[in-house]
């Protein structure tokens, strides 16, 4: 413990070197004020998890400041790094303080290794810390070590991927905004790779917005902690997915909330349905997203929410019946595969059940019930399973926009709503067909501009569904183009995309702070950047 306090203090005395130098040109330069936004984010995590607050609040302080005001910030965040650490406690009594709140997380993992979670034979298991702040990353490396475990440590999105690939992980720890990618980027990308699909995900974060949170639960992740972080949490929580992840590998293929099929199986399952060689049948495939799902989190808790979301699952899977495979496919989210079924009867049958589901439809009942908004889409050979979700992934838009508690497809165009319009600030020519050309394909109607002056214009008439923004344009840039959307009170509820080269922590953070809903940094995958707009559509 003196070892990590003492490291802690060392790198705190090379931050305020680094801030005071920073301080003379952040009047004038971008890039000095990105850096000293950069250092206050990771010491916002870190102070209070070592044990200093006030290091925690002042730094937050900073990370929040408009530029006018960054430099009295700056000089108060710097006042507060000298007085911490100019007259430590004695060395002994500050590490006590630090093992004292270390001592219970650390014999719960005593106790899990009396109690192995594997044979005495088996491979270690491996953990993998994803956290660009080596003091954190310290932390938890000591925090989560035992005899039967290795802890390896990537600093970027890039190092985890790379580690990934040569490793196979029990347990990843996931920090949110990383210097070359926002994690939740890397997390959708993890939760589509078979190997790491139900690995559980922590996700660790200094971001505290209900919005971070929700978006990460519905891209797979499996808990949320916020930095400054209490490390008994951390522990507990480390403990408990690793206990989950025991169970769900001796029920493999098996969503261990809702006991259905997970989305591995459901793959497998539309690769055996749609192998070469086979009498093809017809298949249809739906996605169904629980209507209900974030507000009674937001009203009563994950907790609560997740209990809702185990009971509509059964309930859907008996109403569909076994002629229909139903597996749990993300967050609130749930796939059917239905193999001689073609589209138009796939979706009577979808719309049958959730009409059985609810006989006396939504309003019925003293409780308000469990609905489904469903899209349906019939797959064709030489059509990839990913095109044909994101088709019905469309109609559960549509779906949703009509009110929920329907089946929409492309033979059921009753509930069909408006297509909405995207507005798209980028002047990479290339880029725009690119992204043009994927949401048209998905209903979705697309406006193009070359600058960001022309689509501040644009957008109060247009009132768009959503707005696509790049950072580097000529004249106004993405960053000057967000203030401006954000400072209209009529476009409160717009939703905002980042589409941008400018993937390091700084520019992800303003970004954010700036008021995105969404930061993807280029280059970037179609089928997910189509997954992230109907995500923010489906919000709006």
């Amino acid at each position: 413990m003196d070892r990590l306090l003492s490291e802690f203090r060392e790198r705190v005395a090379e931050r305020i070197e680094a801030l005071a130098a920073a301080r003379a040109r952040i009047g004038g330069d971008p890039d000095a004020r990105a850096a000293v936004r950069g250092i206050a984010h990771a010491l916002k995590g870190s102070g209070g998890t070592y044990g200093f607050p006030a290091i925690t609040a002042a730094a937050a302080a900073v990370e929040g400041a408009t530029d006018e005001h960054l430099a009295a910030r700056l000089d108060e965040l710097l006042s507060v790094l000298r007085r911490e650490t100019a007259s430590p406690p004695p060395p002994a009594a500050q590490a006590s303080q630090l093992a004292a709140s270390l001592a219970e997380p650390l014999q719960a993992l005593r106790d899990v290794i009396r109690q192995p979670l594997v044979p005495p034979t088996a491979a270690r298991t491996a953990l993998l810390v994803v956290d660009d702040d080596p003091d954190i990353a310290r932390l938890l490396e000591r925090l989560l070590a035992a005899p039967d475990r290795e802890i390896c440590v990537a600093g970027s999105a890039a190092a985890a991927e790379e580690t990934i690939a040569a490793h196979a992980f029990g347990l990843i720890v996931l920090d949110l905004v990383l210097p070359d990618a926002d994690g939740r980027t890397l997390l959708t990308r993890l939760r589509e790779r078979p190997d790491t699909s139900t690995v559980p995900i922590v996700v660790l974060s200094a971001l505290r917005s209900g919005p971070a949170r929700a978006e990460c639960f519905a891209l797979g992740a499996d808990a949320y902690v916020e930095k400054p972080f209490d490390v008994t949490v951390v522990a507990e929580t480390v403990t408990s997915m690793l206990e989950r992840s025991a169970r769900v590998a001796r029920e493999a293929g098996v969503d261990p909330l809702t006991l259905l099929p997970n989305r591995v199986a459901f793959r497998e399952a539309f690769a055996h349905a749609a192998a070469p060689g086979r009498r093809h049948e017809p298949i249809s495939l739906a996605l169904l997203e629980l209507d209900q799902y974030r507000g009674l989190a937001a009203t009563h808790g994950w907790g609560t929410a997740d209990r809702a979301r185990a009971q509509a699952a059964a309930s859907l899977a008996r109403a569909l019946g076994r002629a229909t495979m139903v597996a749990h496919w993300s967050g609130a989210t749930f796939a059917a595969l239905m193999v001689g079924a073609r589209e138009d009867d796939a979706a009577a049958r979808i719309a049958d059940a959730l009409r059985r589901l609810h006989p006396g439809g939504p309003g019925a009942g003293a409780q308000a019930p469990l609905t489904f908004s469903a899209g349906v889409a019939e797959w064709t050979a030489g059509t990839s399973l990913e095109d044909t979700l994101a088709e019905a992934e469309r109609h559960v838009v549509t779906a949703r926009a009509a009110g929920g508690n329907t089946a929409v497809s492309s033979s059921r165009p009753e509930a069909a709503a408006p297509a909405r319009v995207v507005v798209l600030a980028e002047d990479d020519e290339l880029i725009a067909s690119v992204v043009k050309h994927r949401l048209e394909r998905e209903g979705i109607a697309v406006r193009h501009f070359t600058d960001g002056a022309s689509a501040a214009e644009a957008v109060p008439r247009l009132r768009p569904a959503l707005a696509v923004l790049d950072v580097k344009m000529p004249g106004m840039d993405g960053f000057e183009l967000l203030g401006r959307l954000r400072a209209e009170p009529a476009l409160a509820g717009l939703p905002i995309m980042m589409l941008t080269s400018m993937g390091n922590e700084q520019d992800v953070v303003r970004g954010l702070q700036l008021g995105a809903d969404d930061y993807v940094v280029k280059p970037f995958s179609p089928v997910e950047l189509v997954a992230r707009v109907h995500r923010l559509l489906m919000r709006r």
